[in-house]
């Protein structure tokens, strides 16, 4: 996959992007092998309806979502836990076969300006094995368990070269929390990007993440058959980001699943903010 050539080869970048909602990034390049995608949950708010895909479920019943056996959580027992409490559940990746390997991904990108929380300027994934992108934003959700990763009978597979460039005196501008710059990632084995935000603008979550938050990144295939591939970024101009856990450049490749998580049991401007082109 390749953002900002033309037909001929040439390179001529991405024009200016801006966005301005919550987990609205400006650019997002994929390519996946063994199933996945991007998935964003929003649910409880005021001006957002819940949403679902093929590969997400969400549901009431704290108990589909216990994450007292993850290796996350401190411990404690959640059974006890009232009907009433919400849950949300990110599940990206396909079952059986091999895991699938994936392909190159390169992006060529001009200037970029973000708002919102979980807004990245650039996301380049090439993920073997399953994955992708999933986020989470709600009314104080009590329990969140998030899989990244499909469960491969063989291989889980090799991940491609992932290269992001950006044109002379580029911009890059994010201004809500957890939203880097540039994200990029070559995954063997499954895994990707998650961001979790346990709260609204009015409220926020009263337990602490260990016992709410379960994030499993990985096919759980044969950890010695997934194979990170070559990351690569070149940025020609500036970088600024303001909110917290907001990098300028994140760079991975990791062999045998995993990734990057972001996650914050505090309350966000479920509105986001208007950066302004040129800001400092």
């Amino acid at each position: 996959m390749t953002i900002g050539k033309d037909t001929s080869g040439t390179v001529v970048g991405t024009g200016t992007i801006h966005t301005y909602g919550t987990m609205s990034s400006g650019i997002v390049a994929q390519s996946i092998g063994g199933g996945g995608g991007a998935v964003a949950i929003s649910s409880g708010s005021d001006d957002s309806d819940d949403s679902s895909s093929s590969s997400t479920s969400s549901s009431s019943d704290s108990s589909s979502c216990d994450t007292s056996s993850s290796a996350t959580s401190s411990g404690g027992d959640d059974s006890s836990s009232d009907d009433k409490d919400s849950c949300a559940t990110l599940t990206i990746g396909s079952d059986g076969g091999s895991g699938g390997d994936s392909g190159d991904v390169s992006v060529y990108a001009s200037n970029i300006y973000t708002g919102g929380f979980a807004s990245h300027g650039v996301v380049a994934q090439s993920i073997a094995g399953g994955g992708g992108i999933g986020f989470s934003s709600g009314l104080a959700i009590s329990k969140v368990n998030i899989g990244l990763g499909g469960k491969a009978d063989g291989n889980a597979g090799t991940a491609g070269t992932v290269t992001v460039k950006t044109l002379a005196d580029t911009q890059i501008v994010t201004k809500g929390d957890g939203s880097q710059g540039i994200i990029a990632q070559s995954i063997g084995g499954g895994g990707g990007l998650v961001g979790v935000a346990l709260g609204t603008a009015n409220a926020v979550n009263d337990d602490t993440i260990s016992n709410v938050l379960s994030v499993t990144m990985g096919s759980g295939s044969n950890s010695g058959s997934a194979h990170g591939g070559k990351v690569e970024i070149t940025h020609a101009g500036k970088i600024t980001t303001y909110g917290t856990r907001s990098a300028g450049i994140v760079a991975q490749s990791i062999s045998g699943g995993g990734g990057f998580l972001t996650a914050a049991a505090n309350s966000f401007d479920k509105a986001g903010s208007r950066p302004e082109s040129g800001a400092e």
